[in-house]
Parts: structure tokens; C-alpha cells; sequence
């Protein structure tokens, strides 16, 4: 027999929720699998559309990246101390307390707060430059561009996502991955912004995926 109590106690103590509040989530679990599955019945995957599936997943390119440190406009990402403060007091709360339980004042924060922001401007900085040389990057030579305005260049040959990225670094792989994929051979990304700076990726050459290993 099903123990109404129990079920309760379980619900209140185990889930840390409610019967009915579980429930629901519970209905609308179903609900969202059900209309899934009445989905799936509709969908019709062609040849076609698992090769380019795999094709994406698998094929190989030859890529020229450039990228721009936000180190190289810490004077246009510099904060007034006015600006430091107004953001001091509407995030003050968020601060992790002092000893004593009290919040830290403007000075104790100003030096980690002004690091931030100086970062984070310098980043928007950063793509904006690099974006205002997208034209010449796309049309003239890369390379000529780039070094000619402080831009650090890289060229990868037969890059697929997971690999390493010299200069942008594993922590904004998946943007510069992302940014990547929509980009057709030739084509050329917008500036970006990844975590030291800005980044801009040109498509030069894409090598298929092995159609034997498809066919395996």
C-alpha cells in the first residue's frame, strides 16, 4: 500500500520540496517528454543531412587568426574614481565581508574593483579596434595588416575544434570554435572578444571529413 506520510516526509526531507511543487515538476517533465517523443515520430534524417553532420564534426581547416591583448589599451580602459565609487555602491553587498562581519569600504575594494573594469574596458576596446580593421584583414594581406597595427597573428593548417589555440587559450575555445563553424571558406569572422583581449578568424582552406571513416 502506498504510504501517504511517508511519501511526504520523503518529499519535505530528502527532495527539500513540497508534494504539490513536485509534482508539478514531476506533470511537466512528462509533458516535455511526451511532446518529444510525438516529435521524433516527425523528423526524417536523410543521408544527406548525417553527412554534413559529420562532415562539420570532422573536417579539417586551415585558419588565420589574429589577436589583439587588452593590455595594449589600458590607457582607453582606464576607470575615474567617480565611476569606481557608483559602482562601489550598488555592488558593495556582493563583497565577501571582513572578519568582523562588516562589509568592506570603497578603499579596501577600490584596487580589485579599478583591475576589473580596466580589464573589461580594455577588452571592448580592443574589439573595436580589431573590428575596424576587419575590411583590409578580409581583402588585403592578412598578415601585412595585422603587423602594421600590433595585431599578433596565427595560422593554424588542418584545425578541428579541441585543438589547441596559440594566444587565445583553452578558456575561450568554445567562442573562438563557435565563431569558427559559421564561417564559410574565405570568409571572415567579426571581432570577438575572448578572455586577454580580442580575436578575429579568417577560413582559408577546409579539407573533408574522411568519407571511408563516415562509411565505418
Amino acid at each position: 500500500k502506498f504510504d501517504d506520510s511517508l511519501y511526504k516526509r520523503y518529499v519535505d526531507v530528502a527532495l527539500r520540496s513540497n508534494p504539490r511543487e513536485f509534482e508539478e515538476e514531476v506533470r511537466e517533465s512528462l509533458t516535455i517528454s511526451k511532446i518529444s517523443e510525438k516529435t521524433k515520430v516527425k523528423i526524417i534524417v536523410t543521408e544527406d543531412d548525417l553527412k554534413k553532420a559529420y562532415n562539420e564534426a570532422h573536417r579539417q581547416r586551415d585558419i588565420l587568426y589574429g589577436f589583439l591583448s587588452w593590455e595594449t589599451q589600458k590607457t582607453a580602459g582606464a576607470v575615474p574614481e567617480e565611476e569606481l565609487k557608483n559602482i562601489y555602491s550598488l555592488l558593495k553587498n556582493n563583497f565577501k565581508k571582513t572578519e568582523d562581519g562588516k562589509e568592506p569600504g570603497f578603499e579596501e575594494v577600490k584596487g580589485d574593483l579599478e583591475k576589473i573594469l580596466i580589464h573589461e574596458n580594455a577588452t571592448k576596446e580592443a574589439v573595436k579596434k580589431l573590428g575596424a580593421l576587419k575590411t583590409d584583414l578580409a581583402t588585403l594581406n592578412f598578415e601585412e595588416v595585422a603587423a602594421k597595427n600590433g595585431v599578433q597573428v596565427q595560422k593554424l593548417e588542418k584545425f578541428k575544434p579541441g585543438d589547441p589555440l596559440p594566444l587565445i587559450g583553452a578558456s575561450s575555445a568554445q567562442i573562438f570554435e563557435q565563431k569558427l563553424a559559421s564561417l564559410k571558406e574565405g570568409d571572415t569572422s567579426d571581432a570577438f572578444a575572448v578572455s586577454d583581449g580580442a580575436a578575429l578568424v579568417k577560413a582559408l582552406k577546409d579539407t573533408p571529413a574522411d568519407e571511408t571513416k563516415y562509411a565505418e
